[in-house]
């Protein structure tokens, strides 16, 4: 937290995990992964960057190749559809699962109508078959998804996010 206090005003600042001093080449390596986010615009760059706050994004970074092949096969009906239905269904589906699947928490998040999100889950559902209500493959789901949201860098780019 002193470090916190002592970089703040600085233009952009990463903190790595607390390790034992001889693994700082570990934090370090993940402080400049985190600062490379910063810099695409990924993660917000206002306050010092704590990584271990960042998991998914820095975790979903380290593998976007494999990811970007995961989504046209994994998620293929989701990908054909225009861009702007993709980025709406997309957004409200990574936020309904952030939310444990609560329509209405989803709702307040993404400032829509609780209806909104439940219509969109249920064209998800329909277009995307049984993968939202496989266990199994959920965290395949949410890494998908937080990838094509947050990561994405190729010509699918969603419009950005209100929230980030």
């Amino acid at each position: 937290d002193r470090m916190l206090a002592a970089l703040k005003g600085t233009r952009s600042a990463a903190i790595g995990p607390a390790v034992p001093p001889s693994r700082a080449a570990l934090s370090l390596r993940w402080a400049r992964r985190g600062l490379a986010l910063v810099e695409r615009g990924v993660l917000p760059g206002k306050e010092p960057l704590r990584c271990l706050d960042h998991l998914p994004s820095l975790v979903a970074a380290q593998s976007e190749e494999l990811l970007d092949v995961a989504l046209g096969d994994r998620l293929a009906p989701l990908m054909k559809l225009p861009p702007h239905r993709r980025d709406a269904l997309s957004r409200t589906l990574l936020t309904y699962m952030e939310c444990r699947d609560n329509a209405v928490a989803a709702s307040e998040r993404l400032l829509v109508h609780e209806q909104t999100v439940r219509y969109r889950i249920r064209r998800l559902e329909e277009t995307l078959g049984g993968v939202l209500l496989d266990p199994d493959r959920r965290i395949e789901l949410l890494l998908l998804l937080h990838h094509l949201v947050r990561l994405d860098p190729g010509d699918r780019r969603l419009s950005p996010a209100e929230d980030g």
